[in-house]
């Protein structure tokens, strides 16, 4: 997946960093968090290859949501984040031009690897309330298989490329208690193609010391990928679901 929309994207990433670079703020201490959630999913919509092999329902995932981001006082550098999703979907009733078999339904797996890495500066943290802002990298690896009605692979397309998103978060602390909300929004329109993903929850500071910070946090996340013949594939994907996890400030 070569996501080469090129001078686009490339003004894209430099207007964002000439944006934010003067409204960027020190951190007063060097802060890394490590979290992982745990994503309870349903995928609807359509996934097929230029030979028009759709697939059209999916079973339910489950995939672990990993990342570490590291915040310093340094005023104009960004700070940084990692994190991971991977998704396994398996699809069925996939119809298309080609007849495996005798029979034109047949089942299909799309695997898509996303690693994200956002460069963002905080634009206000008070205590209460933070707001982040900056750009996501996002690097794309997937494929695409169709299988016959006996489980043989007739079918495989594969994917890759690195996407550049907005990234936009923030969470507001609800007074005099442990809880506060949360959210962030990451989102790329370019031509036919699309994608967005946002999330947002509740969470909860059991933790809160001199040396760590831990919380516990609900919430929900969605995610749409809109493409128009990108390697081959098109899709109009929505995955989305409730998440849980925890989150540890070093």
């Amino acid at each position: 997946m070569d996501f080469s929309i090129g001078k686009g994207l490339s003004v894209l990433a430099v207007t964002v960093a000439c944006t934010l670079s003067p409204l960027a703020q020190a951190d007063t201490l060097i802060g890394l968090y490590i979290g992982s959630d745990y994503w309870k999913t349903s995928t609807s919509g359509s996934l097929s290859s230029l030979s028009s092999d759709s697939s059209t329902e999916f079973d339910s995932n489950s995939p672990a949501v990993s990342y570490l981001a590291f915040e310093h006082p340094i005023p104009l550098l960004p700070n940084l984040m990692l994190r991971n999703t991977s998704l396994d979907l398996q699809g069925n009733n996939v119809t298309g031009i080609n007849v495996y078999n005798g029979s034109n339904l047949t089942s299909a797996a799309a695997n898509i690897d996303q690693t994200d890495v956002v460069m963002y500066y905080e634009l206000l943290d008070n205590g209460l309330i933070s707001l982040d802002l900056g750009l996501n990298i996002r690097k794309v690896d997937g494929d695409f298989s169709v299988y016959s009605s006996t489980d043989v692979l007739v079918e495989e397309t594969t994917f890759s490329g690195y996407i550049p998103m907005l990234y936009a978060a923030g969470e507001i602390g609800i007074v005099s208690t442990d809880l506060s909300v949360y959210g962030d929004f990451n989102a790329l329109s370019v031509g036919d193609h699309s994608l967005r993903d946002f999330q947002a929850g509740v969470a909860y500071q059991f933790i809160d010391n001199a040396v760590i910070d831990m919380s516990a946090r609900l919430g929900y996340r969605k995610l749409t990928i809109e493409l128009e013949d990108l390697d081959g594939i098109n899709s109009n994907i929505s995955v989305d679901g409730v998440t849980a996890g925890l989150r540890v400030h070093f």
